[in-house]
């Protein structure tokens, strides 16, 4: 087998492919002889057909298995003499089978672009604040004041106001008609947290029990229900009870009540902590998207059109279980879901490149030494004995706990090759837009 590469494109190559007419021959003799054994032919015995005879039946049919089989057995065997890295099935050419002439045909074959020189040193990423205002804590402690809230009607009866717990019966009539699907009896809600339609919400403010109050809702022209496109919905909403929320009194009585504090100042340290370690793993987090922006916007990466559309179909499926996690189902799904996700998918995919490009050209890779280091750290954590944890992450568990390992060490190269810099207060409050930058200066190249 021959094979001469030509690059079309970064992301395109062809392959221009001779076999040998003797392996052509060889290939076809064998099969004919197979088929001599079993051939049912009319006017001899099953498998007792003269050769001669076999060879003019089954020709056509024997020219095309025997062509198919050896144009997908020579395109992968120079594949791999080229060392292709193949994104999608190769596209073949009509192929010219001749008697007596070797097998010629062409491949075009997509596949990963060369990356042979990264742009690393020179560029730069802010690294964002971790700042825990006290307004955060504040509103931990209210929710925290809330879980432990008693319930009980207001002696004497008030107007409803923000806070308070109603139950409600309500009744939704479209163009003058009922609505029985959407209505409800005995529904509990809370004033103020958001859940209700606003012009329900308004109508129910300062109401009592007994009380019983008409609002109109509006809905928009692309709403996610058919039914409620474009229409205005009249909710008929019964007030049948009200009660309120009596909070705890903020001490140390209530600290000791949210945990293992002895003092109110315990209780917002612990909640100072946690926020605290959140915030440094969302600032890594961020520092990592900027860190990756800047080494996008210096690499150009040319991008094989079938990578990107799987990774668009991906995050699309994705998408779409996420809605369906928070209630959204089949037609309700809501306007402009997919908005954007061509440009995401581009940049997901230029990353990874990036990153596997990386891995090659700093000749990356997970020892078993290394390996065992992390598993006697699970082991420590967990007081399991190492041996079960090796049996417990082995297959493909094994294959999560090398590639934790092979991230970390991409993201220790970037972390040493780019200049990290904190963010200004400036720039967190303009929202980060001008902390990534690349250096015009192309820098050394990995």
């Amino acid at each position: 087998m021959q094979s001469e590469l030509k690059e079309i494109s970064p992301t395109e190559v062809e392959l221009a492919i001779q076999v040998p007419w003797d392996a052509v021959k060889a290939d076809m003799d064998k099969r004919f002889k197979q088929l001599a054994t079993t051939a049912k032919i009319r006017g001899f015995r099953p498998g007792h057909a003269p050769p001669k005879v076999v060879r003019q039946v089954y020709a056509r049919a024997v020219e095309a298995e025997v062509t198919a089989h050896l144009i997908e057995h020579a395109c992968m065997e120079a594949i791999a003499e080229h060392a292709l890295p193949v994104v999608a099935t190769p596209t073949v050419g009509e192929p010219v089978l001749t008697k007596g002439e070797n097998l010629s045909f062409t491949a075009t074959i997509e596949v990963q672009p060369k990356l042979d020189n990264l742009v690393l040193d020179g560029l730069t990423a802010a690294r964002p604040l971790v700042n825990i205002p006290d307004v955060l804590i504040d509103d931990e402690i209210m929710q925290r004041r809330r879980q432990n809230a008693t319930v009980s009607e207001p002696d004497p009866m008030r107007p409803a106001q923000a806070g308070d717990l109603l139950l409600i019966d309500y009744q939704v009539a479209i163009d003058g008609e009922a609505c029985d699907d959407m209505k409800a009896e005995g529904r509990p809600v809370e004033l103020g947290d958001g859940h209700l339609l606003p012009e329900v919400e308004a109508a129910l403010m300062g109401t009592v029990p007994g009380d019983e109050r008409t609002a109109e809702v509006p809905f928009p022209e692309d709403h996610g229900s058919e039914a409620l496109r474009g229409k205005t919905a009249v909710f008929t909403v019964q007030v049948k009870e009200l009660k309120e929320q009596v909070l705890p009194e903020l001490d140390d009585d209530f600290a000791k009540d949210c945990g293992d504090f002895e003092t109110l100042l315990e209780l917002r340290l612990s909640i100072r902590k946690d926020a605290e370690t959140r915030e440094k793993r969302r600032s890594e987090s961020m520092l990592k998207e900027r860190i990756l922006d800047a080494l996008l916007a210096a690499n150009e990466v040319p991008v094989p059109p079938t990578m990107l559309e799987r990774q668009k179909r991906r995050m699309m499926y994705e998408t779409v279980q996420f809605a369906q996690m928070l209630g959204q189902q089949g037609g309700g799904m809501p306007p402009g879901l997919f908005d954007g996700i061509e440009e995401r998918a581009e940049r997901r995919v230029k990353a990874g490149l990036l990153l596997g490009a990386l891995t090659r050209l700093e000749k990356l890779e997970v020892t078993a030494e290394e390996m065992d280091a992390r598993f006697a750290e699970i082991a420590e954590k967990t007081g399991k004995h190492i041996a079960k944890v090796r049996a417990d992450h082995s297959g493909e568990k094994a294959g999560e706990i090398e590639s934790e390992l092979m991230e970390e060490k991409i993201w220790a190269i970037l972390h040493s090759r780019v200049k990290i810099e904190d963010e200004t207060a400036d720039a967190a409050a303009a929202g980060g837009s001008a902390s990534v930058k690349a250096s015009d200066q192309q820098g050394e190249s990995a």
